[in-house]
């Protein structure tokens, strides 16, 4: 029951971090239906994909899903312009429960999300939200930010500056700080 991948067409993987599982995005007419893109997911073994592909409940939409993270406790984080949202593309979380079930997605609210596009999500070990974003104040193109959960919150994003932004597109952006 092995699966083979090469006959989709798939981007952005991120793998949960108890190895069991590979979230991915097709934009596949065959796999999307909508011809959009949107995220699925496939079970590991032995770190390998093994299975049937699964679209990921609650968040697939008539629109575009995309960028899955997974953080260290085991929550999805992606970009999606779904109905609600406060721009072009915004950035949710949902928690990935037992059973193959999922919560329901959270938007990440409005000191994180504009009128422009976030994406590109990555959290830290220290809790800190790194993404991308065209919609606050930049260097220009999308730029990276970081935001820092505290109080039961995410802060106010800080434009990381230059070297890491440029006058061009700057985005996906992760950090290893498991073991600093």
């Amino acid at each position: 029951n092995s699966l083979n991948l090469e006959n989709y067409s798939i981007g952005n993987p991120a793998i949960s971090p108890d190895n069991k599982r590979l979230f991915f995005v097709s934009c596949a007419p065959y796999l999307s239906a909508n011809g959009q893109s949107d995220i699925y997911y496939v079970n590991m073994k032995d770190g390998v994909p093994f299975g049937k592909v699964e679209s990921v409940p609650g968040i697939n939409t008539s629109g575009r899903e995309s960028f899955p993270f997974v953080s260290w406790d085991g929550t999805l984080y992606f970009s999606s312009d779904m109905p609600g949202g406060y721009g072009g593309a915004d950035i949710y979380k949902v928690s990935i429960n037992g059973n193959d079930s999922y919560g329901i997605p959270e938007n990440l609210g409005p000191i994180i999300n504009t009128e422009g596009r976030e994406s590109f999500p990555f959290i830290s070990h220290n809790n800190t939200l790194y993404f991308a974003s065209d919609g606050h104040l930049g260097l220009g193109g999308l730029d990276i930010f970081e935001s820092k959960w505290k109080d039961n919150k995410f802060s106010k994003p800080e434009n990381l500056a230059k070297p890491i932004n440029s006058p061009k597109d700057d985005f996906s952006f992760i950090v290893n700080d498991k073991n600093s």
